[in-house]
């Protein structure tokens, strides 16, 4: 099943295979369990097996943790770009990595999000259009920062302008990264949801520009990257919340944007 790419060096395989390997290798150490329990050199063999099982596990730790971090930065990422689906914004060059082919993926959007399953099924998509003071209590201003860096104006022919957003965030109370993020407008209407949490120039997957010069700060801030999308009727300034701890009943004021000229 491997490429002749394989060969010359690319070891990277469809993910599709990772079940088969892992299950593979856990039926294989039962196996060596359950035999050398019935079998003379029990400890001899046993010895053996468990040497090759640390040979293959142990010297390769820093691959297997990398590898668990792009796999969790990859669904952040996919989390984050099907925030496009729910403000409805034409992002292709994202949402085609989701589903390369437009009809069948606008279909089967459709279907969910008249059957409000999947995406749409969260509390998240209903929060477009609200005041995000009818939804959240907002805490003091100190409690989170961060910024909106990057924006990038999606061409929509509804009669509405959508962007695709980028920036970071973090709560510095807790420490830590803001998971969801909000964007309103000066009324406080939420125009634009972001997920947060991804790693800092790295989008698994998602080959998204980053900023040429990052604030020195929230660079050494590993996971306090965020990505979102806005859809409104005109242009006007943003300001940017994010949930707190996890919880969707709190948020905290991140930073707000001015729309000079953002096309």
């Amino acid at each position: 099943r491997m490429s002749p790419q394989w060969l010359a060096g690319n070891i990277e395989v469809p993910a599709r295979y990772f079940t088969l390997i892992d299950g593979f290798w856990t039926s294989l150490a039962i196996l060596v369990l359950y035999s050398a329990c019935h079998l003379r050199r029990f400890w001899l063999l046993l010895g053996f097996y468990v040497a090759l099982y640390s040979c293959i596990m142990f010297p390769a730790h820093r691959l297997v943790i990398s590898a668990a971090e792009d796999w969790s930065g990859f669904f952040r990422g996919v989390d984050a770009v099907g925030a496009a689906f729910i403000v409805d914004a034409p992002d292709e060059k994202l949402l085609s990595i989701l589903w390369p082919i437009k009809p069948q993926r606008e279909q089967i959007v459709a279907f969910m999000r008249h059957e409000h399953i999947g995406i749409f099924a969260e509390g998240r998509s209903s929060w477009p259009g609200r005041n995000v003071r009818e939804l959240f209590p907002v805490l003091s201003s100190d409690q989170c920062i961060g910024s909106i860096e990057q924006h990038l104006f999606l061409q929509n022919s509804s009669g509405y302008e959508t962007w695709r957003l980028q920036g970071w965030g973090w709560n510095s109370t807790a420490n830590r990264e803001i998971d969801y993020l909000l964007v309103t407008d000066p009324a406080g209407l939420i125009v634009g949801i972001a997920r947060g949490g991804l790693r800092h120039g790295y989008f698994p997957g998602f080959f998204v520009d980053t900023p040429a010069a990052p604030l020195p700060y929230h660079t050494r801030l590993g996971t306090s990257e965020w990505l979102g999308y806005v859809r409104q009727s005109a242009r006007s300034a943003w300001t940017l919340y994010g949930l707190v701890n996890h919880r969707v009943d709190q948020v905290c004021l991140v930073g707000s944007h001015e729309q000079e000229d953002v096309r």
